[in-house]
C-alpha cells in the first residue's frame, strides 16, 4: 500500500523495542517474586525467634533460681544461638528489601520506557494512517469525478468504465472506514488541508455552483432563446477549458518541485548515512516516502486531464478522429471489453466522440447555408420572370 517504506520500518523498530522491554519486565517481575518469597521466609523466622526468646529467658531464670546451673547454661546457649540467628535473618531481610526496592524502581523505569515507545508507535501508526486516509479521499474524489463524466462515453465502454470506477470507490470507502474505526475518528475526519488544497476546493465548489446555475437557466429558457444563449455557453466552455489548462500547468510545476525536493533529500540521506546519523537518514527517507505518495496522486490527476496536458507541455496532441475512425474504435472497444477499462482509453474515446459531434454540426451548418442560398436564388429568378 501507499503507507509503506520508512513509516512501516519505524513502526517495526518500535514493535521490536517494545517486545524487548516487555521481556525484561517479565523477567524482572519473576525475579522479584522469588525474592519476595524469600523475604517472607526471613520475616517468619524473625517472628518465630522473637516469640521464643521470652519463654527461654523465663526458663533460664527459673533454672538459676533453683540452682540448676547446667540447665541454665544450656538455655543461655540456646538463647545466644537464637539471637545470632535473628540478627542474621534481619540482615538478610534488609538485603532482600533493598533488592526488591531496586527492582521495583527498575520496573517503573521499564514500564515508563515501554509506555513512551507505545505512544510513539501509536503516533507513527496514526500519522501513517492519516496520510493513507488523505490519499484515499483524493483517489475517491478523482474516481467520483470520472464517474460523472462517464455519460459521454459510448454505451459499451460506459458500462465497463462505470463498473470499474464504482468498485474502486467501494474498496476505497471500505479501507477509509477501517482506518477511522481503528483510531475512533469521526466519519468526516480528514487531514488538515493546506492553503493550496483549500483554494483548490473553493475553486471546485465555485465551478459546481456555476454549472448548477447554468443548468437552472437552461431549464427556464424558451426554445427561441437557445440560439441567443449559444455564445454564453461557448464562453463558459472556454473558461472551463482555461481552468483545466491552468490546473495542468500547476500540477506540472508541483511535480517538478517535488522531484527536486526528493533528489535533494536523497543527497542528504547519503551524507547522513556516511556520518552514521541513521536517525536523520530515516526521517529524511520518511519525508521522501510521503512526497512520493503525493507525487503519485498528482501524476494520476495530470493523466486524467487527458489531451490538455499536451497543450500545456508542448507535447503533440491527438488529432480529431474522422467518423469512420470513430466507428472502427467503437467496434474495437466492443470486442476488447475490459481492456478499455483504463482512464486513458476512455478519455481517447470521449475526445473522438466530441470531434465527431463537432464535424456533424459543421456539416449541418454548411447544408443550412447552401439551402438558404438556393432559396434566395429561386426567389430572384421568379421576380425577373414576372
Amino acid at each position: 500500500g501507499a503507507g509503506g517504506g520508512a513509516g512501516d520500518e519505524g513502526a517495526a523498530v518500535l514493535h521490536d523495542q517494545i517486545a524487548q522491554i516487555q521481556v525484561k519486565i517479565t523477567q524482572l517481575q519473576e525475579e522479584r517474586n522469588v525474592i519476595e518469597g524469600e523475604l517472607y521466609e526471613h520475616k517468619a523466622s524473625i517472628e518465630k525467634i522473637t516469640l521464643a526468646l521470652p519463654a527461654l529467658d523465663t526458663r533460664k531464670k527459673a533454672a538459676v533460681k533453683r540452682r540448676a546451673f547446667k540447665d541454665a547454661a544450656r538455655i543461655a546457649a540456646e538463647i545466644k544461638t537464637l539471637k545470632a540467628n535473628k540478627d542474621d535473618e534481619t540482615d538478610k531481610q534488609d538485603q532482600k528489601s533493598a533488592e526488591i526496592t531496586r527492582m521495583t524502581t527498575e520496573l517503573g523505569s521499564l514500564n515508563a520506557e515501554k509506555k513512551e515507545k507505545e505512544d510513539l508507535l501509536t503516533k507513527a501508526v496514526s500519522k501513517e494512517d492519516e496520510r493513507r486516509l488523505e490519499m484515499i479521499e483524493k483517489l475517491k474524489a478523482n474516481a467520483t469525478k470520472q464517474l460523472s463524466r462517464a455519460s459521454k462515453l459510448p454505451e459499451g465502454v460506459k458500462e465497463v468504465y462505470t463498473k470499474v470506477l464504482t468498485e474502486e470507490v467501494e474498496v476505497l470507502s471500505a479501507e477509509a472506514d477501517q482506518i477511522r474505526t481503528r483510531h475512533e475518528w469521526p466519519s468526516d475526519f480528514k487531514k488538515m488541508k493546506t492553503p493550496v488544497e483549500e483554494e483548490e476546493e473553493e475553486e471546485e465548489e465555485e465551478e459546481k455552483k456555476d454549472v448548477s446555475e447554468a443548468t437552472e437557466a437552461d431549464d427556464h429558457k424558451t426554445p427561441g432563446a437557445a440560439a441567443a444563449a449559444a455564445p454564453e455557453v461557448a464562453d463558459a466552455g472556454a473558461d472551463a477549458d482555461a481552468k483545466m489548462r491552468a490546473r495542468a500547468a500547476e500540477l506540472q510545476e508541483q511535480i517538478s518541485n517535488i522531484l527536486q525536493d526528493i533528489d535533494e533529500r536523497d543527497e542528504a540521506i547519503d551524507i547522513a548515512a556516511a556520518d552514521e546519523d541513521f536517525d536523520k537518514a530515516a526521517a529524511l527517507e520518511e519525508d521522501n516516502e510521503s512526497a512520493r505518495q503525493e507525487l503519485s496522486a498528482l501524476r494520476a490527476e495530470l493523466e486524467r486531464l487527458g489531451p490538455l496536458v499536451g497543450a500545456v507541455t508542448g507535447e503533440p496532441q491527438p488529432q480529431a478522429a474522422q467518423p469512420q475512425a470513430v466507428e472502427e474504435e467503437e467496434e474495437a472497444a466492443a470486442e476488447e471489453g475490459p481492456a478499455l477499462q483504463t482512464a486513458d482509453a476512455a478519455a481517447s474515446m470521449m475526445a473522438a466522440a466530441e470531434a465527431d459531434d463537432k464535424e456533424k454540426e459543421k456539416e449541418e451548418e454548411e447544408g443550412s447555408e447552401a439551402k438558404g442560398a438556393g432559396d434566395a436564388a429561386e426567389k430572384k429568378e421568379g421576380g425577373e420572370d414576372a
